[in-house]
């Protein structure tokens, strides 16, 4: 049976779990690691984009808008207090040296905010962080900020590449687990079989996983869900393996 073939099966016909079980472990694994790197890729690929464009375009926004500012010596300098501002969905960027901090921190909901002593970082209209420079002991200016902006296609990439990482992690996390819990059903099997089997029952957990990443649902229990799927898929594949070789020994008769 082809991978693709495999694939589509794994979620509804559990007869075929038997020909899951007797499937080599390196056809098993080619199987799983592809099934992760595909919807990683359906999972990330579009936040990473996104990502990647929202830097490009803060990038240029921020080059054009914002003086050749310094923080040095627990002070913000700007050439002729020439303040800025950035606003964007995500946030507002506020450089100002002439302004009461607390007052320009009222004003916006969510943002980042460099007073004359004082960094105000914003979240949803809670206060993250409210710091001087002094405290934080850093020296920084508009290049190095900038450079971080314009750095966006090799922070996308590595994002990207993290969430991946962590998503192929979480598959065989999950398949191991799903195995432990499965020795406790009846069926002929061996742990290593049962292991196998299981990274085809997560199948239908992986795509709904991947899913939930791309349109951003996260909720109390989702990660209880995606196993109970596939504790449920491997309890019916093991159930399935029984009716297959039930069958085999009728149709022998």
């Amino acid at each position: 049976m082809n991978i693709f073939k495999g694939f589509i099966k794994s979620f509804y016909d559990f007869k075929s779990y038997a020909i899951f079980r007797k499937q080599s472990a390196g056809k098993s694994f080619l199987y799983s690691v592809i099934l992760a790197l595909v919807f990683s890729i359906v999972a990330f690929a579009y936040p990473a984009y996104k990502v990647n464009n929202t830097m490009k375009d803060l990038s240029i926004e921020y080059n054009e808008k914002v003086p050749d500012f310094q923080i040095k010596n627990g002070q913000l300098e700007i050439p002729n207090n020439k303040n800025a501002e950035i606003v964007r969905d995500s946030g507002t960027f506020v450089l100002d040296n002439t302004s009461d901090i607390n007052l320009l921190a009222d004003k916006y909901k969510s943002g980042i905010i460099f007073g004359r002593d004082t960094v105000i970082v914003k979240s949803e209209g809670t206060v993250a962080l409210d710091q001087k420079y002094s405290t934080l002991n850093m020296d920084f200016n508009k290049n190095d900020i900038g450079g971080i902006l314009d750095s966006h296609g090799a922070i996308s990439s590595a994002m990207f590449a993290i969430l991946a990482f962590g998503f192929i992690i979480g598959l065989y996390f999950r398949a191991f687990i799903i195995a432990l819990i499965g020795t406790i059903f009846k069926g002929e099997t061996t742990f290593g079989q049962r292991f196998k089997l299981s990274l085809y029952a997560t199948t239908p957990s992986v795509v709904l996983s991947a899913i939930f990443s791309l349109v951003g649902i996260n909720f109390t229990g989702s990660t209880i869900l995606l196993f109970a799927i596939g504790v449920v898929y491997l309890f019916l594949g093991i159930k399935g393996i029984s009716k297959s070789e039930l069958q085999e020994l009728v149709d022998e008769l």
